[in-house]
Order: structure tokens, then C-alpha cells, then sequence
């Protein structure tokens, strides 16, 4: 249980944290870059006993439909088959998404910090050579960040792994 948990919240939490990174560091101007960097800040620190509370009394009614056309969807893929009378309540997706909650923090951070690092004379090379804004994030924030970005991964999947008082809840 602790790995399906562990794996659905990384599924989730990764791709969101390296674009929500992404976003912080070469997209947003600089006033929505210092309130997103104290949300992101303010979100790492939050217990993840509220957060288990959260998902049982916010997410348990919300995620179940969600749940159903998934796997209605993706019934074709062993691990997404459930029984036809099967209650989708308490499921091992409602914590994988409430663990990913717990974990986007921590991988933003880590990868922010990362892209923030990437060489500003390459990126202003990119630009210089006419390479879109996100050309330039594709050619060279990215490659440089590939070590951040698993850093970051390895980390959001240390916590994902090891929260169990939010699971228990759920």
C-alpha cells in the first residue's frame, strides 16, 4: 500500500512541481514570483496532519466520480481495474493524491531553486538567437536542471513514502 500511495503521488506531484518551477522562475513577473515563492514556502510547512484531515472531510466525496471515470476509462490497464459494486471511498488514489498535496512543496522548492541557478548569459544566448521563451526553458534551464529536478523527485518520494499519519486517516 505504502508503494501504490508513494507512486500515484509522484505521478501526480512531479510534473506539476517542475512546471509550477518553471513558472516561478522564467515566466512570472516579479511581484507574482515573491507571493507564489511565499505560497509554495507556506505550503511546506503546513503538518500533514491537516493535511489528512483535509482530504478525509474535503477530498473522500469529491474524488470518488473522479475515480469511477478513470477507471472506466483505463480499464484496458491492468492496475486500473476495479470491481463493478467496488466503493471508491477509501482508495489508495484519494491518499496518493493527498500525499502529492503533501509533496509538491517540497519538489517545488527544491527545483525552483535549481532553474533559478541556470546560467543567465546561456539563456540570454537563447533569446539572442531567437529562441522562444520556452525554446530557451527546453534548451537550457531544463538540461541543467535534470539534476535538480531528480534531487527534488527522490526527495518528494523520501516524504511520500514516509507520511503515514495522513494515509491512516484516509
Amino acid at each position: 500500500g505504502t508503494v501504490v500511495v508513494g507512486v500515484v503521488a509522484v505521478t501526480f506531484a512531479i510534473p506539476i512541481s517542475i512546471l509550477t518551477a518553471l513558472f516561478i522562475t522564467d515566466y512570472a513577473g516579479s511581484r507574482l514570483r515573491s507571493l507564489m515563492i511565499g505560497l509554495v514556502d507556506l505550503l511546506a510547512a503546513v503538518p500533514s496532519l491537516l493535511y489528512g484531515l483535509w482530504g478525509f472531510s474535503y477530498l473522500s466525496d469529491k474524488i470518488p466520480p473522479v475515480s469511477r471515470f478513470l477507471s472506466d476509462a483505463l480499464s484496458f490497464l491492468p492496475f486500473a481495474r476495479v470491481d463493478k459494486g467496488a466503493q471508491l471511498l477509501s482508495s489508495y488514489f484519494i491518499a496518493g493524491l493527498v500525499v502529492s498535496l503533501m509533496t509538491l512543496p517540497i519538489i517545488t522548492s527544491v527545483t525552483r531553486e535549481v532553474f533559478a541557478q541556470a546560467p543567465p548569459g546561456e539563456k540570454e544566448a537563447a533569446l539572442a538567437l531567437g529562441a522562444t521563451r520556452w525554446g530557451m526553458v527546453r534548451q537550457v534551464v531544463l538540461p541543467f536542471g535534470r539534476g535538480g529536478i531528480i534531487g527534488g523527485s527522490m526527495l518528494g518520494l523520501g516524504r511520500a513514502l514516509g507520511e503515514t499519519i495522513a494515509v491512516s486517516l484516509l
